[in-house]
C-alpha cells in the first residue's frame, strides 16, 4: 500500500495548481477533446496548451473558456480558483 504524505498548507497553491491541471486533462480525455481543440479555441498551439496545463499559467479568460469548453460545474470552478 502507498501511503501519502498529508499535504501542507505551506505548498497549497501547488497541489490547487495540480489539482486543476489534473480535473482539465481528466474531462478532455472524457470527453475527447484534444490539446489541439484547446489550443484553436484559445488562439495557441498545442505544445503551448500542453506546457500550460502542466504549468497552470493560462489567463483568466482562457481559464473561463476552457472551464466553459468542458463543462466545469460551479462546485469545480470554486474549488479551482479558491484561494
Amino acid at each position: 500500500m502507498i501511503r501519502k504524505m498529508p499535504r501542507t498548507t505551506l505548498k497549497r497553491e501547488k497541489y490547487m495548481a495540480r489539482d486543476t491541471a489534473d480535473l482539465i486533462r481528466n474531462k478532455m480525455r472524457h470527453q475527447e477533446i484534444t490539446q489541439q481543440d484547446i489550443g484553436d479555441m484559445i488562439g495557441r498551439a498545442q505544445s503551448n496548451v500542453s506546457a500550460r496545463i502542466s504549468q497552470m499559467s493560462f489567463s483568466y479568460s482562457e481559464l473561463v473558456g476552457i472551464f466553459d469548453r468542458l463543462g466545469f460545474t460551479e462546485e469545480e470552478i470554486i474549488k479551482c480558483m479558491k484561494k
